[in-house]
């Protein structure tokens, strides 16, 4: 993925929970955000939840946090720009948000 350049489904996503006045590079900001999450979540579907370090030793996949760190990102600035409907109700490339929790969903 080119971090500069969001897919149209993710544009598209930002789009739809953003309210109508939010910045275009806002909406940017956001669209990558949700693209880094889903490939994080995709390395870590494929790698599995564990790996080795350069020692050897047994470590939490590194694309955890990524995809943590993207989604709270992503989260944050949606709340702040949110339309007046629920975000609920908007498709967000696999990630779903609740007041309470962020979590990415690992199904596309």
């Amino acid at each position: 993925m080119n971090q500069n350049t969001p897919t149209p489904s993710s544009v598209n996503a930002a789009t739809a929970a953003c309210a109508e006045n939010t910045p275009d590079a806002t909406i940017e900001l956001i669209a990558n955000q949700l693209e880094r999450a889903k490939d994080a979540a995709a390395r870590i579907e494929k790698e599995g939840s564990v790996v080795r370090d350069s020692r050897g030793s047994v470590i939490p996949h590194p694309a955890i946090d990524i995809e943590r760190a993207a989604t709270k990102l992503a989260a944050d600035l949606i709340l702040k720009n949110q339309r007046k409907t629920k975000v609920e109700e908007v498709d967000l490339c696999g990630i779903s948000l609740d007041d309470e929790e962020l979590k990415v969903s690992l199904e596309d």
